[in-house]
């Protein structure tokens, strides 16, 4: 939901469960790997997988959606 609120990112599939599949530029990734953020690259050249533990907190995910909208301006 939070990554949904920042508009300019493209889902390539609906979320399942603990899984966000989303669309991120070279650019993009560099910067949240430079972060310490870790996902998987695997569908195709810019596709990507976020998978998030059960224990996540919402400081995490508003952390990670902070990268994400920095990562994108």
């Amino acid at each position: 939901e939070k990554l949904s609120a920042q508009g300019g990112i493209e889902f390539l599939a609906p979320r399942e469960a603990n899984s966000v599949f989303l669309r991120l530029s070279e650019d993009c990734r560099k910067f949240l790997y430079e972060r310490g953020w870790r996902f998987y690259a695997l569908l195709g050249k810019d596709g990507h997988r976020l998978m998030c533990s059960w224990d996540t907190t919402e400081e995490e995910i508003d952390a990670f959606a902070e990268d994400l909208r920095q990562s994108s301006s």
